[in-house]
Order: structure tokens, then sequence, then C-alpha cells
């Protein structure tokens, strides 16, 4: 029978577990509850008899190592002692007796499991010693931050949260929410299956700048998994942690190739963590790491101020008390009630800020020079994506050693990143605040904006006015659609306070007037139309009032609130006024002001937050454009959006449309003539009781004045009704429609949205193939229709249509959109990148038989894109014509 034996190593953790139990060398426990271990249905006493085995002598061989004990009874005194047998175990006599009594295949599986016991057992520590790093960042002490880390409470995964094979796992939640903590608990839980079964999945842990040079996910896992097994037949637990801190296009990459790896590697589960950035949050994939309970919460807060402070924790500002949730939070709650006497923090980035003074006063450094160097190595780090940077190029030789001092920074193999990612972000906002990088420089590249995307958010929402206009004005006027997402992203996150005071009334105007001539300057010739801008591109005057008022309330406590109104009027009257002006008091009627040389005014809600201006001159522009697209009123000149138009006005002018039927056949010009003459071709409010709008009777008059001029006799219809072709016809219409769509597309983007158009998802995706089947009308469908889906062409190529005949919808798991999906991934993986979704399937597109198929399809496709980047709001409504 085999036997085995303590190793050094092994005697000396009995010994430690033996004295944590409490057990003298001759205590008879241990024996007899190594009985019931090994044969739990009988009842066993102290004095004996005790399960076979189970003798003082084989006790006291266990103990010292003197000799072999039989294998069950030696995995049964462990067991006791709560001890794992592996990491106690001699392996080299486990080899030799095994090698004796059994076969080469198992003899040969034993050796592989004693060879894993310190590989296994390495993966273990490192993964406690990160989860105490985790503790020890905030200024937890060594002893309370192997607590922490050892108790299994926290960062508990919930129920459903298993490590299913073949799925993938992305673990969202914000800054502090515990996202690495609750990964670490699931590898830990993936260690401890691989120490039961050797052949279980290889626990794998990443974080997710090693991933930065151009290697696939698989060779890296491949590579880590080698000394353990093979992750392609044994499956692997991949936890890739902090992919929020590298670049948007890296951190795409990480997802794209994780759902395909475990698919292709079916034992294989990955667990990413981030924050919810746009790729992520709306991935079907993502699961939100649960807040903490107010139990939870304050038990941890409890637990590090190191006495009971919950009812004075409940009078922290509500910014604090929703921090809490977040176990970071609750912990930096608790140590600075500890160390401040019981003063509450005012915010949650109080709190931050009073984490860095706590670690900045281990350092002798000059403080000013300290911050720079934290400032200059958030710099780095964004800017490199994500990745550690060189010492050298951070500080000299004994600053490191000050900025290792600090806590706030690591160091692996001489390069330097931060303890935390949230540390990179909070340093990368502070540098942002002094002025750098450069708002021009920044600005200049549109990679390097979105590298900044989240301090960008942060600064946005907590630095004041003039500080935040530095950085937007640069990025508005070149990138309006991303500095729209920064603006709205800032204003999301009610867990981002800003404490600013409210400004005066010439101070607001010259805020708003300073946010609103960049984003005019940013969206260029559209200004024209939404902006109300003089013709040199400049903002008429502006009248500001801000007014205060006690409301008339009955509380509880003699307390009152106080409401303040903002007015804010254009001026385009004949007298010189400065750029920013008081609104005259007396004028307190809006209608009176219209009528004293104001074209406009508002009375906004004002947020006493820096970046309102921006957000609201922005939404007054966004409100603007809304309504122009909705009534589908872009100024346009020529081509098949101009004879789309005509003919519908046509039809309403000759009262040709009745009852819903649409009319295809020639109208005579003359008798359209005759219809605008009764109007002495000019618009008039009447026109628009039959339907017809200013910009379609324009539309109208422009085409029968170009048919004048070549001789034309009628005006026809672009299209022809669907009912009169033949399959074939139909066919050959879908994909001229199509392919007119797409030309009038391109033209509207380069005329009217020129800085957008990097931004806008249709744009990005050209040159493409617009694939899909047209399925005519027939005994079970009484319309024609089209499924289609986008096919990216190599750059340089023209875009084009390719319809085929069909009788059902292309699904999305065929084949050919499974190809041009990777074709997507391949050619355009910004479009992925940036919009975060999906590739779809357009299931069945009626609009090859409305009255305006490539009207509605391009301005479909522009209210989509403008709606992704914040630049319209609400939804296009096709006209009943």
């Amino acid at each position: 029978m085999a036997k085995l034996k303590a190793s050094q190593q092994g005697i000396a953790k009995i010994k430690q577990a033996r004295n944590e139990k409490g057990w003298t060398v001759n205590d008879p426990r241990c024996l007899v509850e190594a009985s019931k271990v090994l044969e739990p249905k009988k009842i066993w006493q102290e004095g004996g008899p005790y399960a076979d085995g189970c003798s003082e002598g084989n006790w006291k061989r266990f103990l010292y190592g003197t000799a072999s004990v039989n294998t069950e009874v030696f995995k049964a005194f462990c067991r006791v002692l709560g001890v794992s047998w592996e990491e106690i175990v001699d392996r080299t006599v486990v080899a030799q007796d095994f090698a004796v009594e059994h076969s080469p295949e198992k003899s040969q599986e034993v050796c592989r499991r004693m060879l894993l016991v310190e590989p296994i057992d390495l993966l273990n520590r490192e993964s406690r010693a990160r989860c105490a790093e985790l503790w020890q960042v905030v200024r937890v002490n060594y002893k309370e931050a192997n607590e922490l880390a050892n108790d299994q409470s926290l960062g508990t995964p919930p129920p459903d949260l298993q490590l299913d094979p073949g799925r993938l796992i992305l673990l969202i939640g914000e800054m502090g929410a515990g996202k690495s903590l609750m990964a670490e608990r699931l590898f830990q839980r993936a260690i401890q299956q691989l120490r039961e079964d050797i052949k279980a999945p290889i626990p794998i842990y990443i974080e997710a700048w090693h991933l930065l040079p151009q290697k696939p996910l698989c060779k890296v896992v491949e590579e880590a998994a080698s000394s353990i097994g093979n992750p392609q037949t044994q499956g692997a637990v991949v936890i890739i942690d902090r992919t929020d801190g590298v670049e948007r296009s890296l951190a795409s990459r990480i997802l794209r190739e994780a759902r395909i790896l475990v698919n292709v590697w079916q034992k294989t589960t990955i667990i990413i963590t981030s924050r919810p950035i746009p790729d992520f949050a709306e991935a079907e994939e993502s699961v939100i790491v649960p807040p903490l309970s107010n139990e939870e919460a304050y038990t941890l807060i409890n637990r590090l101020a190191g006495k009971t402070v919950t009812c004075m924790v409940q009078n922290s500002a509500q910014s604090v008390l929703n921090a809490i949730h977040r176990p970071l939070f609750a912990v930096l709650v608790g140590i600075y009630l500890r160390d401040q006497n019981g003063r509450l923090p005012r915010s949650k980035e109080n709190l931050l800020s009073s984490l860095v003074e706590r670690s900045l006063r281990l350092v002798h450094l000059e403080e000013k020079r300290i911050v720079q160097l934290l400032q200059q190595l958030a710099i780095l780090s964004v800017d490199g994506g994500g990745a550690p940077v060189p010492v050298n190029k951070v500080a000299s030789w004994s600053e490191r050693q000050e900025l290792l001092n600090s806590r706030l920074v690591v160091e692996h193999s001489e390069h330097l990143r931060f303890s935390l990612p949230m540390l990179t972000q909070w340093f990368a906002k502070e540098s942002l605040a002094t002025g750098k990088p450069y708002p021009n420089e920044l600005a200049s590249e549109i990679e390097r904006i979105e590298r900044w995307r989240y301090p960008l958010i942060l600064a946005t929402a907590t630095l004041d006015s003039d500080k935040v206009s530095r950085f937007l004005v640069a990025i508005a006027e070149r990138y309006p659609a991303i500095a729209a997402e920064i603006v709205n992203e800032a204003l999301v996150d009610a867990n981002i306070t800003n404490e600013t005071s409210l400004p005066q009334s010439l101070e607001l105007g010259r805020q708003v007037r300073t946010a609103m001539q960049a984003w005019i300057n940013g969206i260029a010739s559209i200004a024209q139309l939404i902006a109300g801008v003089r013709e040199d591109g400049t903002l008429p005057p502006i009248g500001v009032r801000i007014s205060k008022k006690r409301l008339d309330i009955d509380l509880p406590i003699d307390f009152d609130i106080i409401e303040s109104k903002v007015e804010i009027a254009r001026y385009i009257g004949n007298n010189v006024r400065p750029d920013v002006f008081k609104l005259d008091l007396g004028l307190t009627n809006p209608e009176d002001l219209l009528k004293k040389g104001f074209d406009w005014y508002r009375s906004p809600a004002l947020q006493q937050q820096s970046c309102w201006p921006w957000k609201w001159t922005q939404q007054t522009l966004v409100e603007s454009l809304s309504a122009l697209l909705q009534k589908f009123r872009l100024p346009i000149d020529r081509g098949i959006l101009v004879q789309e138009g005509a003919w519908r006005a046509a039809l309403l002018i000759t009262k040709r449309y009745s009852n819903g039927s649409l009319h295809y056949s020639p109208i005579p010009l003359a008798e359209i003539e005759q219809c605008l003459d009764k109007f002495d071709r000019v618009f008039r409010e009447e026109i628009l009781g039959i339907g017809v709008d200013q910009h379609l009777f324009d539309l109208l008059v422009m085409e029968i004045d170009r048919l004048n001029i070549e001789e034309k006799k009628e005006l026809s219809s672009p299209w022809f009704s669907i009912k009169q072709l033949s399959p074939e016809q139909i066919l050959v219409q879908a994909r001229d429609i199509y392919t007119q769509a797409i030309e009038t597309y391109q033209k509207i983007v380069t005329q009217w949205f020129p800085n957008f158009s990097d931004s806008l998802q249709t744009m990005a995706l050209l040159p493409a193939q617009i694939a899909g089947v047209v399925i005519p009308p027939s005994l079970n469908r009484s319309q024609a229709g089209v499924s289609w889906y986008w096919n990216p062409l190599p750059p340089g190529s023209l875009s084009k249509v390719d319809f085929v005949l069909g009788d059902r919808p292309i699904s999305g798991e065929e084949n050919c959109f499974s190809l041009a999906f990777k074709q997507l991934s391949y050619q355009r993986p910004q479009v992925l990148e940036r919009s975060g979704k999906r590739m779809t399937v357009h299931a069945i597109d009626p609009t090859i038989f409305c009255l305006r198929p490539v009207t509605e399809l391009v301005y479909d496709w522009l209210w989509n894109d403008l709606k992704r980047i914040f630049w319209v709001k609400g939804e296009l409504k096709s006209p009943n014509l």
C-alpha cells in the first residue's frame, strides 16, 4: 500500500497548524477527528480504539516526518489540521513508492499532481497577494489588508456567476466597485478546482496592458499556461483585469478575441473586468458587479474605523452615501474617519484627495515635485494606452524610490505604473487642470483624445469652468461629436460631484458664449441653419439675467429654499451691444423681449456644475438640428432628393393624393403651374393646410423651373409603382434606390457635417457593399421588402449594391453575414470600437415601396448616426406620404 511522508517544509506547516488548533503532541483529539474522517459512520471517543492506522505512533511519524504512513491516514491527519496534503507531502517519496505499486500511467498522473502542487500554490499566493495589495494601496495596514484579502465574504461572486465552460463574462463596475476583487475570487475558485482535479481548466491571470504587443490572446494564454498544461484540450479560466485602463482600440480587440476564444476552446471561461465603457456596457455578456448592501457597507466602514460609526456616516454628503456601496470607497471612508477623528468627508473626491495626501506624507521630497512626477507618470501612462512607463522617462533613481514609498506607484521590471487604475485617471485629470497636455496638442489627434477620454470626463465633471473650457474649446472645434460625448458622460455619473458656486450674470453669459461659439466653429456649415449665427459665423450679442426668489414651501424646520432663475436672450437689433450684457430688469415678459430686438429667448434650469454651459448650449443646438431633420429640411439644390420632394409636393398641390393611395402617373407641368399661380409662386400660410411646407414648396418650384428650361411637358415620379413591376424590375429599382442613397448620404455629410464624419458610423463603414435579398410581393406577402446588411470594402473601393431575389429575410446566423462581420472586424475595427455595436441585419426594410425611398433611407442613416453621438434626440418619424 502506498505511503506518504511529510517534507521538511511540510513539518513546519504541520506544527503551525497544530499550534493554531491548540493541540499538544499527545492530544487524543487529533486521533478522534481523523477517525471520523476515515470512518464517519462510527462513533469515536478519546482513549480509543481508533480507526485503522490512526495510532499514536503514526501521528508522531506524521508530525516529525520520521517515517511514511498510510496514504489515507496521512490525508486524514492533514484534513483535521486544515492543511493541504499536497503542500505537506515529500514528493520524492510519493513518486518512488507509487511507481513500485501502480501502473506507469497511474504513476505518471500522481507524479504530475505532485509537480503541480508548487505552481498551483504559487498561483494562490499571488492571487491573495494581489487582493491584499488592493487594500494596502488605500493605506490599510499589512495585517488588516491580509485579513481582508482572506475574508471570503468580501468580493463573493453572486450565485449565478459560475465558471461555465465556453462562457465569456464581462464584469462591469464603476471605479472602486470591486471588479478586480470579485475576479480574484473567481480565480481562487478555479485554483481550488485544479487542486481537486488536475484535469480541470487552468487558472490564468493577465493584466490587460500585457496584451499591448500585437500578439493574439490565444498565444498569450498558451504561454501563461505552458507550465501547467495545454489550455486547448484542458481549457482555462482566464482573468483579464483592468481592461478599461488600456486604450479603447485594445479593449475592443481583447473583447473580440475573447469571444472567439471561448467558442474555439470550449472548456475555457474568460472573465474581463472593466468600467462601463461603451463596447462593454452594452454587450450581452456583461454582468454588473452588485453594490454592497447597507449592512455590508457599514460593517466594512466600522471595521476599518475601529469603532461603530454608522450613525455618523449616515449624515455624510449624498455623493459619499452613494459611494460607500462600492467596497473601495467604504474602506476609504472607514480610514478617513479613523484618521480625521470622526470628521466627515465632503465628497467622493475629498476621499481620493485625502488618500493622496496621506500617501504623500511618506515621501521625503518636495510636494510640488512629487505631484509633478505623478502627473507626468499619468500623462505617459494614458498616452501609452495604459502600459507601464520606463522609470527613466519619469524620474531619477532617487525620485523613483520616493514614488514607490508613496505606495501610489508600483514597479515591474524597471517600469512604473499606478497601483490602482483610478489613480491613473485621477492624476491625469489633475494634469489637465494644469494645462497639460496642451489643449491644442491633445486635440490634434483623434486617437489621443480617445486615450484621454475618461480623464477628460472626470475633468469636465469636476474642474472649474475656465479649466474645462480650456480643453473643451480645442476638442469641440475639431471633433464636436467626441466633445458632446465627453460632456454628456460627465453629467451622467451622479457619483461625480462638482462643488461650483453659482456665477454672476455676466460671467455665466461669458461661459455660455464661449461654449456656444466653440460648438458653432466645430459643427461648421450646419451652424448656419440651426445656430442663428451672423454671416461671418459669429454669435450675435446675448443678454443674461439671473434672479433669485424664495419658494413659499411649508417645512417642519426654519429653512429657506431659494430658486435661481436664468434667462438668456439673443439680440439682433440695431443698437450696439457688447457680446454679453445684463438683461434690463424691466423686461419681464418674454414677448416684450422679442419686440425689442431679441429673436430668441430661453429660461433653462441651471445646474450647479461647471460644465453646465457646455451641456446646455449643445442641447440647444441638438433641439434645432433634431427639428430640422425631423422635417426633412436640409437645403438641397439638385439630385434625387429634389425630385422626390417635388413629386410629393406636386401630388399634394394637385390633390392627387387621396385616401392613402399613391399615384405614379406623370402630371402635366401646365396643371402644376396653374396651381402655383394661385399663390403667385410664393409660399403662403394657407399652403400648409394641404400638407406642403416651405421646403417642399421650394423644391417643387426649383424642379418645375429646371423642367421648363429643359422644355419638358410633364413631371414624372422618380420611381415606378411596385405593383406595375415584375420581380426582376423590382430588383433593378431596389438596387438603384440604395445606390443613390449611398451617394446622397455621402454628399450630405460632406456638405453639412464634415467635422462629424470620423464619428458617423455609416460614413465610417464606407466604402461598402450593401448586400441582401429583395423579396417581391407574393400570395403570402402583399408588399415588397428588402433584407440587407453592410459589407465593408477595402479603402479606395467604390461602394456598391448587390441584391438578389429571394423569398425570405436573411438570418444573422447565415454564413454570408458571419463573413461580413469578420470583414468588418478586419477592414473597419474602429466602427466596432466607437459604436460598441455588433453588425445587424435589416430584417425587412419596406423603404422601396414608399414615395420617397432615398430621402427616407438617407435621413434614417444620418439620424441614427447622430443619435449615437448625442447630436439629435427623439425619434425620426416618416411623413404620412
